[in-house]
């Protein structure tokens, strides 16, 4: 497969998005990265899904995409919810989940990246 068969991670992410987007009540996608990492196209979002309307409940997704030179990575985490209870006196709380937890699966995110030992553009190891 070449390069230019595979899908643009930001596109992909988009299709997700939009699918997602379909089956909620309320739907935020927070674009958290986009460009190139260690050379590879790369992007990062989390998407909220207030309610999903086939299993009642409110989903949020972390997903990392990166296009490599002869294929497509894909690296996904969701959490499926009980539904917040409510409480007024508090408008921030979006998501009923501990924000250390998505901060862990942030930085594992931010931690894998594609290489190849045969190029020299796309180096493997600790080069961070």
């Amino acid at each position: 497969m070449q390069v230019d068969d595979l899908p643009d991670p930001i596109e992909f992410v988009r299709g997700l998005a939009e699918s997602q987007q379909r089956v909620c009540s309320e739907f935020a996608d927070h674009a958290v990265f986009a460009g190139f990492e260690n050379g590879y196209p790369t992007t990062v979002h989390i998407l909220e899904c207030g309610i999903n309307k086939r299993t009642q409940k409110p989903l949020l997704t972390m997903v990392k995409a990166i296009r490599g030179n002869a294929a497509f990575y894909t690296v996904i985490r969701i959490w499926r919810l009980e539904p917040a209870e409510e409480n007024p006196s508090d408008d921030t709380a979006t998501m009923p989940i501990d924000d250390v937890e998505v901060a862990a699966w942030a930085a594992l995110l931010r931690k894998i990246k594609l290489c190849d030992p045969a190029l020299d553009a796309h180096p493997c190891g600790d080069n961070d």
